[in-house]
């Protein structure tokens, strides 16, 4: 179709906002859409989108719009339907904005969610392939993302540093030394989305709000679908019973789980005697394949949770931020507890 990359969909999160669902279920089996994800997973684009320079993306963005182009003909020639939207999904652009993996001290530093916003205005919005760029973006309430988040990372991240492997010290930490360019600074939502709408325009961002989702279903559908252009009735059918990455259960939250290969390649660098002795043992190389396949189910955590006062000390952080949201995107955030 002569129309195929005209406009670009970028969907950037929030995590823990049925971002899976998107990817796994609908982006992918749409009629009416191409779903670009997997063409570029073998480039370095995400990993530099979450964390190289603003300079060296700017330097670099021919190679990206390239990159791009390359991906889309190849999308093209493998999608005998030759769909005309064009969606690219990664929640992990503002994830990575909501957690550290290496030590925190002296200070915590995560990638700049505007910043982040600036490298996608380069990369897509500057691309000679699209015409427009058009942001997708699904708010959570902050207190439930932060517990989710919590889980979400809590074996990959959160569990190596003592000031975080509790949820209490977490919370502490969080609104403590942690507050300059950790998890807060992204949740402070119309920040982060006001930047999107500098960049691309009022009319080019969609905010959709997660909850709507549980208590409106088709509403939220139907918003996505009519902001993208495509059939709601098909997003609503493909979407129709599908809950991928749940984290709650009837007695708390569960925790990420872990792979046995990780875990083993960590004690092996936390006791380099044990890394000898492993390596010795050569009947155990047959079956390297099989234990990379193995994994370690995550726990469900009580300890997980807000008190009263925890809960009213995150709403009047980011009450009044939450409202300018709610007013500008007419969201009406009142009716689902965010302020």
């Amino acid at each position: 179709m002569s129309d195929i990359g005209k406009d670009v969909y970028i969907h950037i999160g929030y995590p823990k906002t049925a971002t899976t669902t998107l990817q796994s279920f609908v982006f992918p089996f749409h009629s009416e859409l191409l779903f670009l994800r997997s063409y570029l997973q073998n480039s370095t684009l995400l990993k530099e989108l979450s964390f190289a320079r603003e300079n060296y993306i700017q330097r670099n963005k021919k190679l990206y719009h390239s990159q791009i182009a390359e991906a889309i003909q190849l999308a093209t020639k493998s999608n005998s339907l030759r769909n005309s939207k064009i969606v690219y999904s990664e929640e992990s652009l503002l994830s990575f904005s909501m957690f550290f993996r290496f030590d925190p001290l002296p200070y915590v530093w995560t990638v700049d969610p505007c910043s982040v916003a600036r490298k996608i205005k380069t990369v897509f919005g500057e691309c000679p392939t699209f015409e427009k760029t058009k942001i997708i973006v699904t708010i959570r309430k902050q207190e439930d993302m932060i517990t989710s988040m919590y889980a979400q990372v809590y074996n990959f991240v959160f569990r190596k540093f003592r000031e975080t492997n509790s949820f209490t010290k977490f919370y502490e930490y969080l609104f403590g030394k942690g507050g300059n360019g950790f998890m807060l600074d992204a949740l402070f939502y119309h920040d982060v989305i006001s930047q999107y709408v500098e960049l691309f325009g009022r009319d080019n961002v969609k905010v959709l709000v997660f909850e709507q989702l549980y208590q409106q279903p088709d509403a939220y559908w139907d918003s996505l679908s009519q902001f993208m252009g495509v059939s709601s009735t098909q997003t609503r059918q493909l979407a129709l019973g599908k809950k991928a990455n749940s984290r709650r259960t009837g007695s708390g939250l569960r925790t990420d789980e872990r792979r046995l290969e990780e875990l083993l390649t960590y004690y092996r660098l936390k006791w380099p005697l044990l890394n000898n002795t492993l390596s010795q043992l050569s009947f155990l190389r047959p079956f390297y394949g099989k234990i990379a396949k193995i994994t370690i189910p995550g726990k469900i955590r009580k300890d997980i949770c807000l008190d009263g006062a925890q809960k009213e000390k995150i709403r009047s952080t980011f009450s009044e931020n939450n409202k300018k949201l709610s007013a500008e995107f007419d969201l009406k955030l009142d009716k689902y507890g965010y302020f």
